[in-house]
């Protein structure tokens, strides 16, 4: 039950661009290193965090249980406090309390631990290569699962491997650096000593032996679903390159941005596979305030309707229809998709089926060149309340049709989807 509670709220974390001011950013100084005979880590992390991600004058961040953290200090921090948690148990909750009221607060967090390979979340430390992400809260990050960081990682590993993430990285110092200079929630990273990879075009993906016959299918996918949403959406902001990594592991899939982990023991056939690739590649011109939120819907929603689309293009009306078939399953039973007065994020249920469903009808009401005017103001704008959507949509169509979808999203229209 534990695992199935971890796994369901981790699943639904992109990889997404965060609205957040460069001011109000939390940065993350990295150091770590690896037993790999032992599967454990020993870090040391310099946090900068600003007064912006404080309640109370507190920060409460996540670190897996099991660690043993060795020192928390800082100049401004009063105490700190580490307590289980009841929302992720196998989890710690860290609690930074600080007396002083300044802009920014920094803290050094040294910590030491193994990581469970059999916990299911699909993270290792091994010699044949070392996967970390959220899902085993090696790195601290916000309780929320909101707030953003950026920062620098050290990875202290013999030269001849080579390490993937959602970040440039290069050799410093006999070891790999990687600068992240996107707003993410937490720190992912894949470290292989082998470094099989096959790139097509501006898409790489990174293979185990389990997966090597699939590497080429998935980069020739990857690179024409970069391509086509760059020619869509990157006139101002384009993704130069994306890469994907493939392993026989537990665990869910998840993206960081350009940077993608999948696990193969889904078995997508090569339509599903286009269709993740495009949804998560898609977030890269998503914006996203708060991932808890019950605006949350149109991140999901429009990343899911643009997969649908490329979906339609690469493999003919059937294989959209299949799409639709699997909105509609999903759809069932759920009565709306947002109202003002709720606070909590939505199901995957909305956010994956009746959220797209109802941009499809959107289309049909508002017509396909608005729609398009509309879907483009979307993904190239920072939209992270659907007020502001409604807003958009009153100033391109009319009061009627801004109304039309309002009650649509509320549940207050029957219209067929």
């Amino acid at each position: 039950m534990k695992k199935t509670l971890l796994l369901s709220i981790l699943v639904l974390l992109p990889g997404v661009t965060l609205a957040q001011e460069q001011t109000d950013l939390t940065r993350y100084n990295t150091s770590v290193s690896f037993a790999l005979e032992s599967n454990e880590l020993k870090v040391l992390t310099e946090l900068t965090i600003p007064v912006s991600a404080l309640t109370n004058n507190k920060a409460q961040l996540f670190l897996n249980k099991s660690f043993d953290i060795d020192d928390i200090a800082g100049e401004s921090l009063k105490e700190y406090s580490v307590s289980p948690s009841k929302k992720v148990p196998p989890w710690n909750e860290v609690t930074l309390s600080f007396e002083s009221v300044s802009k920014v607060h920094e803290v050094t967090v040294s910590y030491r631990g193994e990581i469970d390979e059999a916990a299911g979340h699909g993270n290792f430390i091994a010699s044949k290569g070392i996967h970390l992400s959220i899902d085993s809260a090696w790195h601290p990050f916000y309780k929320n699962f909101a707030t953003p960081m950026q920062g620098e990682l050290e990875v202290i590993l013999p030269q001849k491997w080579k390490v993937y993430g959602p970040g440039s990285v290069s050799m410093q110092n006999n070891a790999h650096q990687m600068s992240v200079t996107k707003d993410r929630i937490d720190v992912s990273f894949y470290a292989s000593p082998n470094g099989n990879e096959y790139t097509d075009g501006n898409f790489t993906v990174v293979y185990d032996k389990a997966n090597k016959d699939r590497a080429k299918r998935l980069a020739t996918a990857g690179n024409n679903c970069l391509a086509a949403l760059n020619g869509k959406f990157g006139q101002t902001e384009e993704l130069e390159s994306a890469s994907l990594v493939i392993l026989e592991r537990a665990g869910p899939s998840f993206a960081r941005g350009s940077y993608l982990s999948v696990s193969s023991q889904g078995g997508r056939s090569k339509q599903q596979s286009y269709h993740y690739i495009c949804h998560e590649l898609a977030h890269n011109w998503t914006s996203l305030g708060n991932a808890m939120s019950h605006d949350y819907w149109m991140m999901e929603s429009f990343a899911e309707y643009v997969a649908a689309e490329e979906v339609k293009l690469n493999f003919g009306t059937e294989a959209y229809e299949k799409v639709l078939a699997a909105w509609k399953s999903r759809a069932k039973k759920q009565s709306f998709v947002w109202r003002a007065d709720i606070e909590q994020r939505a199901s995957s249920k909305v956010n994956y089926g009746l959220g797209p469903l109802k941009l499809k009808q959107l289309k049909a009401q508002i017509g396909e060149e608005k729609f398009a005017r509309l879907l483009h103001w979307y993904m190239t704008e920072q939209v992270t309340e659907t007020e502001q959507l409604l807003k958009h949509l009153k100033e391109l169509t009319s009061d009627e049709d801004a109304l039309w979808f309002r009650l649509l999203l509320e549940g207050r229209k029957t219209d067929s989807a």
